[in-house]
C-alpha cells in the first residue's frame, strides 16, 4: 500500500510528465476567488445542475488468470499476466485478479497446510500478489504480499487455525501507475505465477486438493464485478467552494470510496473557435484532496484540444490536506488547480477543448480521513466545484510590431 503524501503542484503540462508520486510545490495554491489570466470563455460552478457533464464506469476487466507455458515451473503453470502487453509478458495498471479454489474441508486430519510453487515480479512497493485462506466467510492473507523479482520457489502455510471448510485465493492487485502498460515499470513474465497447488494433511500425507495446471485443473479464474460510478453532484458547505453544490466521488454518505474505482467525470466540449488563433487554453478547478495516507487512491486528469477525438493524460495526484507536513491545511481549505488543455505539443485545431477526471481506487478503497481531519469532517477521495476555461490569444505579429511602433508614438 502506497504512503500517500499530497501532491499540492500545478498539473504536469506534457504527457511525459503524468505522474507524480512526492510533495511539489507550484501553482496548486489556497483559492482566494481571483482569475482572469486570460478571457473566460466558460464557467460552472456546479448549483444549477452541472449541465452538459457526463460521467463513466471502466471499473470493468478482462480475466488475465489462465494456464500457460509460458515461463512455467512444470509443464503449465497459472499466469497472472499477458504477452500482448509486452514482448516478454508483462501486467498492466489498476488490476485486480483472482485464482479461487473450491471449498476445501480438512475435517478429521489433524495438521493441514498448503503449499504451492510461485514466481513474482511486480513494482516493489505498490503492486503486491497475495496468498489468501477464507475464515468466517472473509480472505485472510497468508503472506505479506509478494512484490519486486522473485524467481520460481516454493512455500507453505498451515490452515488449521482457519475456519473450514475454506477457499484458498492467489490475488494480484496492481495500483493506478507504473506497469508494463505504461512502460514505468518494466517485467519479465508479470506480475505473478503459481503450479502444483496443494492443501493436504502433513500428518498422514492425504491430499485433500491438488491442481497442476496439467492433468489437474480445478483453480478458478475470477475478477471483481464493475464497482460503480459514484460521481454525483453533491451538497455540503465545507467541500462546497461556492454555495453548497460540488463534484464528489464517493459512497452516498460521502465518508468513503469504494474499492476497486475507474470511474470519470468529465466537463462539457467547449467551443473556442471564434479565436483566430490560442496560444493557450487553461482549465481551472477549485478542488479538495482526501486521500489518507493509509489507504489508497489517486485521480488522474485529462484534457482534449480536439473535440474528445483525443485525450492527453496532464496530471495524476494522490494526497490529502489535512496530513501534509508543511501546512497548515484543514478539511475545509480549498485549492486552485491549473489543467492546460492547449500548449506547445498539443495544438487547438479549431474544434472543442475539455476536461475529464478519472478516481481511481486498488482493492481495498479509500477510507475516511477522520483520524488526521478534525471531529464532524470526515470524508475522502477527491472533490472540485467552481471550474472555469481561460483562452489567451496568439500575439498578433503587425500590432506588436510595426502598427505597435507607430501607434505609441501618439499616445
Amino acid at each position: 500500500m502506497k504512503n500517500l503524501i499530497i501532491a499540492v503542484a500545478v498539473l504536469a503540462l506534457f504527457a511525459g510528465m503524468a505522474t507524480a508520486r512526492g510533495p511539489q510545490e507550484a501553482d496548486r495554491v489556497l483559492y482566494d476567488g481571483q482569475k482572469t489570466r486570460g478571457d473566460v470563455v466558460w464557467y460552472d460552478d456546479m448549483e444549477t445542475g452541472a449541465p452538459g457533464w457526463t460521467t463513466g464506469d471502466d471499473s470493468a476487466q478482462p480475466i488475465y488468470w489462465h494456464i500457460d507455458s509460458y515461463m512455467a515451473y512444470s509443464g503449465n503453470s497459472w499466469w497472472c499476466g499477458d504477452l500482448s502487453i509486452t514482448a516478454d509478458g508483462g501486467y498492466g495498471n489498476s488490476w485486480t485478479q483472482y485464482l479461487t479454489s473450491p471449498y476445501i474441508s480438512w475435517a478429521g486430519y489433524s495438521y493441514p497446510v498448503v503449499t504451492y510453487a510461485f514466481r513474482n515480479d511486480s513494482e516493489p512497493a505498490y503492486d503486491f500478489s497475495y496468498v489468501e485462506a477464507e475464515s468466517m466467510g472473509a480472505f485472510i492473507p497468508l503472506n505479506r504480499g509478494y512484490d519486486g523479482v522473485i524467481p520460481w520457489g516454493t512455500a507453505g502455510y498451515y490452515l488449521g487455525n482457519k475456519d473450514q471448510p475454506a477457499k484458498i485465493r492467489f490475488t494480484f492487485i496492481s495500483d493506478a501507475a507504473w506497469s508494463d502498460a505504461d512502460g514505468l515499470y518494466l517485467s519479465v513474465g508479470g506480475a505473478f505465477a503459481v503450479d502444483d497447488v496443494l492443501v493436504m494433511d502433513y500428518t498422514t500425507g492425504t491430499t485433500l486438493f491438488f491442481d497442476d495446471a496439467d492433468a489437474n485443473v480445478n483453480l478458478i479464474p475470477s475478477v471483481p464485478g464493475a464497482s460503480g460510478n459514484y460521481w454525483a453532484v453533491m451538497s455540503n458547505n465545507c467541500k462546497a467552494y461556492s454555495n453548497s453544490h460540488y463534484w464528489g466521488c464517493t459512497f452516498p454518505d460521502t465518508t468513503a470510496v469504494p474499492a476497486n474505482l475507474n470511474c470519470w467525470v468529465a466537463s462539457p466540449l467547449i467551443d473556442i473557435s471564434n479565436y483566430a488563433c490560442v496560444q493557450g487554453c487553461t482549465l481551472y478547478f477549485v478542488n479538495q484532496m482526501f486521500m489518507s495516507g493509509a489507504y489508497g487512491g489517486s485521480w488522474q486528469e485529462w484534457g482534449t484540444a480536439d473535440g474528445g477525438a483525443n485525450w492527453t493524460r496532464t496530471g495524476w495526484w494522490y494526497g490529502h490536506q489535512c496530513q501534509f507536513g508543511s501546512g497548515p491545511y484543514g478539511p475545509c481549505d480549498q485549492f486552485l488547480t491549473t489543467m492546460p488543455l492547449v500548449y506547445p505539443g498539443n495544438p487547438y485545431n479549431g474544434t472543442l477543448v475539455g476536461m475529464k477526471i478519472v478516481m481511481l481506487t486498488d482493492g481495498l478503497g479509500n477510507g475516511c480521513d477522520q483520524a488526521a481531519c478534525p471531529l464532524g469532517y470526515c470524508s475522502s477521495g477527491m472533490n472540485f466545484d467552481d471550474t472555469w476555461i481561460e483562452v489567451t490569444e496568439c500575439p498578433n505579429p503587425v500590432e506588436d510590431s510595426s502598427w505597435g511602433k507607430i501607434k505609441s508614438m501618439y499616445r
